[in-house]
């Protein structure tokens, strides 16, 4: 018979640490690859496009976001012995680890095109992984302690990250790099599999039958179910007006990730205006001090959101991010840049710890989560990549003559001016969030 989704009950803090372990791996692999190793690799490779080449490469890999959308639509109706979400996972592991590889020997030969294929397998497992992740804290936490989970969410993140960075400002070949990222994704892995005790969705599991018949599948005769690519994205569509809020989540969440447009190109901004001898060093200090603030603030900030609201957190959060996107544009001096990435952190680390609880919070269906929360994942990696993208073609008309790879500083001030818009728009979003009519309108299940 099926079980049906039970009700989730209080977990211990370091289980949620345990369970939500895969998203330090996936911050680990995306956000140093992101913004340090592939802006090094393309500009090695291609030093006289190097801000168009790579725009093009992060905005073209936005479609790869569909491959998150389709892993939440069969993940929410997965009757595997193992969970709905814990085989997907696994998945995505194995693609970010093939991903890896097919980078390291594009790195090692200099040849763009396996670049590009591992940067996108990489991106498409970051894709899938992350977006099953996130339905786990609906489905394995009760509400009041879904800021704690957003908070030990953005706490992976950020230790991710600093691992991520710390390996990209190593003086290792990117190789070694690579299969560092493959050793950090088994350990992490093997801690969500082993700790989430997801209950599938039915009990009684014939044997485990390897063999394969295309006939006869389940996941074969969920797809005739579903009716199609057009069912397909019916499925994601929801009353507009009646769940406004989460919308509004999703608009304030893909705006803040907009201002990638300016931390994707803050290396070249080191090199060409402020005073770094160093700019990859520098950029590395930067993002240790920036993660580091984060860290500190991040598992508080969720903890916090659960007493005075989600809303206050992240309308000061935006506010501190848009402050440091507008000193930008005066400051030249390390001291002054290294204090911006303090702030900067600060706020990062403020949104990121309540961004999760503020989705969870204006969910439209308890029972669809991960299709949600997809959604949700989708608004922030379609955001980043946007953003480079826009960051890419902003720079481009600003180009120094016979410097490959340079632009002029009136081109990094107009960049840094629409990121601080971004976050300003982003801001208005957050205020028309409204909490109590979102859960008014939530369901247990959209038909």
């Amino acid at each position: 018979m099926d079980s049906g989704l039970l009700a989730p009950t209080f977990k211990r803090w370091w289980h949620i640490l345990l369970f939500l372990a895969a998203r330090l791996s996936y911050a680990t692999v995306y956000n140093s690859l992101a913004s340090i190793i592939m802006p090094k690799l393309i500009k090695d490779i291609q030093p006289r496009h190097a801000s168009r080449t790579l725009g093009l490469i992060a905005g073209c890999g936005a479609i790869l976001e569909l491959g998150g959308l389709a892993t939440m639509f069969f993940s929410d109706l997965c009757t595997s012995r193992f969970g709905r979400r814990r085989p997907f996972i696994t998945a995505a592991a194995f693609l970010i680890g093939a991903g890896c590889i097919t980078l390291s020997c594009g790195a090692f030969y200099y040849l763009l095109p396996p670049v590009i294929a591992g940067y996108y397998l990489c991106l498409l497992g970051v894709s899938m992984g992350g977006d099953v992740l996130a339905a786990l804290v609906p489905d394995l936490t009760p509400t009041p302690q879904h800021g704690l989970g957003s908070g030990l969410m953005a706490l992976h993140n950020f230790l991710g990250s600093a691992i991520g960075y710390m390996l990209a400002a190593v003086s290792v070949p990117i190789v070694i790099i690579c299969w560092l990222y493959i050793l950090v994704l088994a350990l992490c892995h093997m801690s969500t599999l082993l700790t989430a005790n997801e209950i599938p969705l039915r009990e009684n599991h014939d044997t485990v039958n390897y063999e394969f018949h295309w006939k006869t599948d389940r996941y074969y005769r969920c797809s005739r179910y579903c009716g199609g690519v057009r069912n397909f994205f019916q499925s994601y569509t929801f009353p507009a007006v009646k769940y406004r809020d989460f919308i509004f989540a999703m608009l304030m969440r893909f705006c803040y990730y907009m201002n990638a447009a300016g931390i994707f190109y803050l290396q070249y901004w080191l090199a060409d205006v402020a005073d770094s001898d160093n700019p990859s060093a520098d950029m590395g200090k930067i993002a240790l001090i920036n993660l580091g603030t984060a860290i500190v603030v991040a598992i508080p900030a969720g903890k916090l959101s659960d007493v005075v609201g989600r809303k206050v957190i992240a309308v000061l959060a935006l506010m501190l991010v848009m402050f440091c996107f507008v000193s930008f544009v005066f400051i030249r001096k390390m001291a002054f840049v290294y204090l911006m990435a303090c702030i900067y952190g600060l706020g990062n680390g403020l949104f990121t710890g309540v961004e999760f609880a503020i989705a969870c919070d204006t969910l439209p269906a308890k029972a669809s989560s991960g299709k949600f929360m997809a959604e949700f994942t989708m608004a922030m990696m379609v955001g980043m990549m946007i953003g480079e993208l826009i960051g890419g073609l902003v720079l481009t008309p600003f180009h120094v003559p016979h410097q490959a790879g340079s632009y002029t500083e009136t081109g990094y001030m107009v960049l840094f001016l629409v990121c601080a818009g971004f976050l300003w728009i982003a801001g208005l979003f957050a205020v028309l969030i409204n909490k109590k009519r979102a859960q008014a309108a939530q369901v247990d299940r959209l038909d």
